[in-house]
């Protein structure tokens, strides 16, 4: 909310614009609507895109294979992002 009310903060003389050329406030207030519903997303999707890159750069992780000698590399840390594990997030 709070970028939102500063979006429109420092666009007033556009908005001022908008109207005097005939725009209605439902007009510019879809405008912003639908801005807001694209960063929202872009920001969304640069997020999924950086957590598959950091699980890819990132894993797998030695934890205490070293340490214990262990051939089959069991205890290892392995990170998975799945996209059922994904949308299983998204309903909480």
């Amino acid at each position: 909310m709070n970028i939102m009310f500063v979006n429109v903060q420092e666009r007033t003389r556009e908005i001022g614009v908008r109207k005097a050329l005939g725009a209605c406030r439902r007009d510019i207030l879809v405008q912003f609507l639908l801005e807001g519903l694209a960063t929202t997303f872009a920001g969304g999707l640069i997020g999924i895109a950086l957590s598959y890159g950091l699980v890819w750069l990132l894993s797998p992780r030695p934890f205490l294979a070293e340490l214990l000698d262990d051939a089959k590399r069991s205890t290892d840390i392995y990170l998975v992002l799945s996209l059922s594990w994904w949308a299983s997030a998204r309903r909480f």
